[in-house]
């Protein structure tokens, strides 16, 4: 009988044990690899930031917005290429339940300021030909079935002039982001569009005035300090109405990862608690294994095989219920991740597995099973036969 049919034999005579303790492998390397790719998901956004990108917010808040007079002063500070406002619109298709990201912006300035975003040109042209034209990420459309020239009615829960109305929005182009800071699940539409939405909620006295933009994204020209014209900015509205909090797009794109507060450190102590978890359970696993398989490895001996054979067997064991097991996992967790980001489309829109991720969770997999067997199996290797074999007479 050859070593691996042997050790097939010898994993199956508790076959319980073994589905439990592959299962569980599995589960707690799918669930490392899941949470270490929410905080690397985070972490690449900020990191993919341009330079010579910042935003200009509320001091107060993102949520108290400011008066649209504001872009042609911004525009006027040194150092200032262009500067576009963005509005969260807060709309979703059909049912609440299809809720994806709206903003409205210029597009052609926005279109300018994000080269890492593609367009056809054709299809770019018709947007900023057509009022009510929009643009929407090539995922987003595929979700929903869109084609270029679709009517897409939009609910929204902020702009609503009537209840239950929606607004019409024209698909005119499509676009793929080849950095995860923009993702390709959001639709933009015209500023101006928004803005004729606006003055019939504020004929009927649903809309303050000079409350207009949420953020104005604004792009630093070439050779200019981005630091010093965000200073400019920040002095130049000192005196309000809306003080301003300008930053660079990195920092931008931070700020929603603090708003989860401690949820990436806390995601980590899960993933490291789940591994501290497994590795106890594999040593106490093969431990029992290895205290069943004392007499055998006495006759084993005793028929003249090597002290280490029985101790290697276990050992073997271990990598390939806990090794196989993990590696599982972690593949699982890779294959799973387009579903995760269609599921957290509205909070985590890139969400993505990376090779490192992945590598990482199949060597701690492989590592887990060799150290959680190795020190179970040593001490198999170094016992006595005659003293094995009387103790079990």
């Amino acid at each position: 009988m050859s070593l691996l049919k042997l050790v097939h034999r010898n994993l199956w005579r508790h076959p319980v044990r073994t589905c439990l303790t592959f299962g569980f492998s599995a589960l707690a390397l799918f669930l490392f690899v899941f949470l270490t790719s929410v905080v690397t998901t985070l972490d690449a956004a900020t990191k993919a930031a341009a330079t010579n990108r910042i935003a200009v917010q509320s001091a107060a808040s993102l949520y108290v917005y400011m008066p649209e007079s504001y872009r042609p002063k911004i525009e006027q500070v040194p150092g200032v290429e262009s500067t576009c406002p963005w509005v969260w619109f807060g709309g979703y298709y059909q049912d609440p339940s299809n809720f994806f990201a709206q903003f409205a912006v210029d597009l052609p300035t926005h279109l300018g300021q994000y080269p890492e975003v593609e367009v056809d040109a054709a299809q770019q042209k018709d947007l900023l030909a057509d009022r009510q034209g929009c643009l929407v990420g090539d995922e987003l459309a595929e979700k929903f079935g869109w084609k270029v020239g679709d009517k897409i009615p939009i609910l929204s829960n902020i702009y609503t002039v009537e209840k239950g109305k929606a607004w019409e929005f024209t698909l005119r182009a499509t676009y793929h982001s080849r950095k995860p800071n923009i993702d390709n699940k959001t639709m933009f539409f015209h500023w101006d569009y928004l803005k004729e939405m606006r003055k019939a909620l504020r004929a009927q006295g649903f809309e303050a005035g000079g409350q207009d933009v949420g953020v104005w994204m604004t792009k630093v020209k070439d050779g200019y300090d981005p630091e010093a014209v965000i200073a400019a900015i920040d002095a130049l509205f000192e005196a309000g109405p809306q003080r301003t909090r300008t930053q660079t797009e990195a920092a931008f794109q931070a700020q929603f990862a603090s708003m989860l507060g401690n949820v990436p450190t806390f995601l980590g102590w899960i993933g490291g608690a789940v591994l501290f978890a497994i590795f106890f359970s594999v040593m106490n696993t093969a431990g029992m294994a290895g205290r069943e398989r004392s007499r055998d490895a006495g006759i084993l001996k005793a028929l003249g095989f090597k002290d280490r054979l029985a101790g290697g067997m276990l050992l073997l064991e271990s990598m390939a219920v806990v090794g196989v097991g993990g590696v599982t996992g972690a593949v699982l967790a890779w294959a799973a991740a387009p579903r995760f980001r269609d599921q957290f489309a509205q909070f985590l829109p890139n969400y993505f597995v990376g090779t490192p991720t992945l590598l990482l969770g199949i060597a701690i997999a492989l590592f887990i099973g060799l150290a959680g067997g190795i020190f179970p199996a040593a001490r198999l290797t170094r016992l006595r036969t005659v003293a094995v074999l009387r103790q079990e007479a």
